[in-house]
């Protein structure tokens, strides 16, 4: 966390685009990023958590220690609220502070809150059959069965496709091999070439952005597949060649030169 935030605070920028219109725009960018199931998934946990507070908070003067069993609410409540401030803090930080308006600066909120949400509502559904009785009591069992099930099967679903997809398997060896060069290449920053900056590379290698008051320039040029495809309709940084005079990496992914 506080290496994300470092980050995004580097990235400040003055933007003459209003706050309300800059918020709006990344926040649908950010959204766009969720498949229909997932978003109808965080959908489903966001209601049933947000009626499990409701419920919570209107009945809990009634409560008896009996029924609130052996585990006390800070044990999963506490967590819960942390880690979604967290999110929050995150979500904040890009949406006011940073100078990008690229989803994947605001991608560490889903992947903050959305485990917890997922796991915050299993916690309710848990709650309600143990309190039900009755049809209400089969009801909530077959509802949260049914929850759980469908979580479990998106989740294994998702994971088998990043887990056989060969393009992030490579994505990620090209980058840390990158990495490595520009550590030994011993640049004291990263370049910023108009929009690029070079997020997961700086995450990567904890090498800033030449924007960071205090750093020196860099002695080192980079290109990645995103730009690439920008500027010549390809995802393949080496098209980027022509701008190097000596190559210290190269892969599709990620070109590193003087």
């Amino acid at each position: 966390m506080r290496e994300y935030a470092s980050y995004l605070l580097s990235q400040s920028s003055a933007d003459s685009e209003p706050l309300a219109e800059r918020i709006g725009h990344r926040l649908a960018g950010l959204l766009g990023t969720l498949s229909a199931g997932g978003a109808l998934l965080l959908l489903l946990a966001t209601a049933i958590v947000i009626l499990g507070v409701f419920a919570s908070s209107n009945s809990g003067a009634a409560d008896s220690a009996a029924d609130r069993r052996d585990v006390p609410d800070g044990f999963w409540f506490d967590p819960v609220v942390g880690l979604l401030g967290a999110a929050a803090s995150v979500l904040l930080l890009w949406t006011i502070s940073a100078g990008q308006d690229s989803p994947r600066l605001g991608l560490p909120v889903i992947l903050l809150a959305a485990p917890v949400l997922c796991v915050a509502a299993l916690v309710v559904l848990s709650r309600l059959v143990s309190s039900s009785q009755g049809w209400t009591q089969t009801a909530a069992t077959a509802f949260s069965t049914l929850v759980g099930m469908g979580t479990g099967l998106f989740i294994l679903s998702q994971g088998w496709t990043a887990a056989t997809s060969g393009f992030g398997t490579r994505l990620l060896s090209e980058q840390v091999a990158a990495g490595e060069v520009l550590k030994e290449s011993g640049t004291p920053s990263l370049p910023k070439s108009l929009i690029w900056h070079l997020g997961q590379l700086q995450l990567l290698t904890g090498i800033p952005s030449e924007t960071r008051p205090g750093v020196g320039k860099p002695t080192v040029l980079v290109f990645d597949s995103i730009r690439a495809r920008t500027e010549f309709g390809i995802y393949d940084a080496r098209m980027f060649s022509g701008e190097c005079s000596v190559v210290l990496y190269e892969s599709p992914s990620v070109l590193v030169c003087r």
